[in-house]
């Protein structure tokens, strides 16, 4: 299988995806990106994008978190409340970081699925950003 990504005049992506058979597959449809900032520094989960309704999803091409604290803080990206597979991420000093750029061009999350940070303890900021869009 071949993906091809490209942006229109407009903003909006679009992805091409060629079976191995040469056949066209289905692919997310083209949305707008968002950008959001990130700054959280609440212990237990943190929503960064609330669950959307029904069959839409959460997807997103770029999720960047930084230590902007003055000790050592464990994060865990969690795709709704319950999530349990996903291994924490340490980050020792300030400056710190975690990025997640995904080489298939995007992470989609299960239809109806926040996005959640999990900080282990209050007062310890985590900065970022993420680019996320949703669609079916």
């Amino acid at each position: 299988m071949i993906v091809i990504m490209g942006t229109k005049p407009d903003g909006t992506r679009r992805e091409i995806t060629v079976n191995n058979d040469g056949s066209l597959a289905a692919n997310p449809p083209a949305q707008a990106i968002t950008r959001l900032r990130i700054s959280k520094n609440t212990s237990g989960d943190n929503t960064l994008i609330a669950a959307p309704t029904g069959s839409l999803c959460i997807y997103y091409e770029l999720l960047r978190l930084q230590n902007n604290s003055d000790s050592p803080i464990t994060a865990q990206v969690k795709f709704g409340a319950a999530d349990t597979n996903y291994a924490p991420v340490y980050m020792a000093t300030k400056g710190d970081d975690y990025t997640d750029a995904p080489a298939r061009g995007y992470v989609k999350l299960p239809p109806a699925t926040a996005l959640i940070l999990n900080l282990d303890v209050t007062g310890k900021e985590v900065i970022g950003h993420i680019r996320y869009w949703i669609a079916e």
